[in-house]
């Protein structure tokens, strides 16, 4: 009994590991565009700035 608790705990964990890498995967991605589209968006701001 305690070895099939063991082994359903040790699957538990390795599935939240798995799922927590993901998850910080997703946002690392998430978190790369919001930085490029505020570079784009100083890039724009500059360009107006010039024309003014």
């Amino acid at each position: 009994m305690q070895d099939k608790m063991y082994g359903l705990l040790e699957k538990i964990y390795t599935e939240l590991n798995i799922f927590r890498q993901e998850t910080n995967d997703r946002f690392e991605n998430i978190e790369n565009r919001i930085g490029n589209l505020e570079g784009k968006v100083e890039n724009i701001e500059n360009r107006i700035g010039n024309l003014e």
